[in-house]
């Protein structure tokens, strides 16, 4: 998790020339250009030496919204137990669509860490299946596609390593002569695949995972880093069909929106009619029914899921898990499924 001031202001959606974010406390959010997802998330995360995210406070934050960019200011500290980092924050949009986020910061005290820096989330659907480009430590290039496939952690020598090897900068080919581009100042990057953690997206972050940690901080030690987001050929417009939009300035635009439907808990009781009033406005398509074999209960999870699907008037997504043997049960299941009548 980033850093978000639960006490400032809501979210608020910032423009630099053709491109969009949101500014959600000090995190941004979707980084667009012409209808395209450039950055999903980018965020500062200062983590102990067990890996775990040390809460922050945030001070001064201003908001400077010009017509063709913007400037977002504010002072930060993360203190607990041991650890004691004071930073300052700055997010720059310019007129060309160039976003910056830089940090400033000193420790405060002495203190072990795992990691203290940004991480930016590259956007699973412009990202899967696209050939990258990364500038090295070395300053040699390497290049590579980002496999559809589930890249998993990988543990080499007893040392773990990313997707490829660490980098300054990173560009990802977006086809038809447009990319995203990413520019690293402080600390070198790396890639990981974050859907081995149900996370859908790839992340990049710094310090490499080859970098023995936990590292050690001392009084009066500065960390200075920036990432600078950048892109080419994707045009200043929105793209037709690429953000569904469905009513602007109260005109209803001709839009098509997916099928969209709702995951049902696995052990919940059937909703009660309060909440069915509240989910029935947004018309689901379907509920997605987990149906596990080898409980002994899925008799009764199934009735519950078409009760809700009955209450809901949306269809049954059936999410079946059997094992060798459960012949019998799918039989079952087949005869509760067709007398279930949705």
């Amino acid at each position: 998790m980033g850093a978000v001031d639960d006490s400032g202001p809501a979210r608020r959606l910032l423009r630099a020339g053709p491109v969009t974010c949101i500014l959600d406390g000090i995190d941004l959010r979707s980084v667009r250009r012409g209808g395209r997802e450039l950055a999903q998330r980018v965020y500062v995360a200062i983590r102990d030496e067990g890996w775990g995210t040390v809460p922050a406070t945030v001070g001064s934050l201003d908001v400077d919204q010009r017509e063709d960019g913007f400037r977002v200011t504010f002072d930060c500290r993360n203190d607990e137990a041991d650890i004691a980092f004071a930073w300052c924050g700055e997010i720059v949009g310019a007129p060309d669509g160039t976003i910056t986020y830089r940090l400033a910061g000193t420790a405060e005290a002495a203190f072990r860490y795992a990691k203290i820096g940004f991480n930016v989330h590259h956007p699973l659907l412009e990202t899967v299946g696209r050939r990258y480009r990364a500038t090295c430590a070395d300053g040699s290039e390497a290049t590579g596609t980002i496999d559809a496939q589930i890249e998993p952690q990988r543990v080499v020598d007893g040392v773990l390593t990313a997707m490829f090897a660490p980098y300054s900068a990173l560009a990802i080919d977006y086809r038809h002569g447009a990319e995203a581009r990413f520019r690293f100042v402080g600390d070198l990057f790396e890639m990981q695949d974050h859907r081995n953690w149900a996370d859908g997206n790839f992340k990049s972050y710094g310090t490499p995972l080859s970098v023995p940690w936990p590292m050690d901080a001392v009084p009066g030690q500065q960390l200075v880093q920036a990432v600078e987001i950048g892109s080419s050929g994707l045009g200043d417009a929105v793209l037709a069909g690429a953000v569904p939009v469905v009513e602007v300035g109260g005109r209803a635009l001709r839009a098509r929106l997916p099928r969209l439907g709702l995951g049902r808990p696995v052990d919940a009781p059937p909703l009660r009619p309060a909440a069915v009033a509240s989910l029935e406005r947004a018309r689901p398509a379907h509920l997605r029914v987990a149906v596990r074999l080898h409980d002994p209960a899925w008799p009764e999870a199934l009735a519950a899921g078409v009760a809700d699907c009955r209450a809901l008037g949306a269809a049954l997504e059936l999410a079946v898990s059997s094992e060798p043997g459960s012949e019998d049960a799918l039989a079952a299941l087949a005869a509760q499924a067709a007398d279930a009548g949705v």
